[in-house]
């Protein structure tokens, strides 16, 4: 268990996840609490068992919606980027939803949640073979719909 981080809301819900290593897989768990202390709930498995899960992002807002994102390389140098959104209407993780599939590597996956449940998801991805030139992507959704928007780049 590499990584773990942490978010709390301001009335005492919690949201904390970690990689956890289950057979050849780094699978991206979490577990929760709707109070303060409260009793953590038993952890589930967020990302697929299939490929390995890194470098994940989590955001969440005062309502208690949360959506992490995560980088999974699914082939030597290509990567994708997931995201799984926990509504606070229902509790559950969606499953994940794959945002882009396109020959590249990926990094430094940001999520952003606002009140509203409006969500983004930047991250960088190579363009190139050597690694040297990278450009901006995002993609948004909304935690009502759960449907994301198609990917665009920013940078140029």
């Amino acid at each position: 268990m590499a990584t773990s981080s942490t978010k709390i809301d301001s009335s005492g819900k919690s949201i904390i996840y970690w990689l956890k290593h289950i057979g050849s897989v780094d699978v991206l768990q979490a577990s929760t609490t709707s109070s303060f202390p409260g009793t953590w709930s038993v952890p589930v498995d967020v990302s697929s068992l299939l490929v390995s899960a890194r470098i994940p992002s989590l955001s969440s807002n005062l309502n208690g919606d949360a959506v992490l994102g995560w980088i999974a390389t699914v082939a030597p140098n290509i990567s994708n980027i997931f995201v799984s959104i926990r509504p606070i209407s229902t509790g559950i993780w969606s499953a994940p939803f794959q945002l882009v599939n396109v020959g590249s590597t990926k990094s430094l996956v940001t999520i952003s949640i606002n009140e509203t449940g409006q969500i983004v998801a930047q991250w960088v991805a190579y363009i190139d073979g050597t690694f040297t030139t990278s450009a901006i992507y995002a993609a948004t959704a909304t935690v009502a719909s759960g449907t994301w928007s198609a990917v665009q780049r920013v940078s140029l």
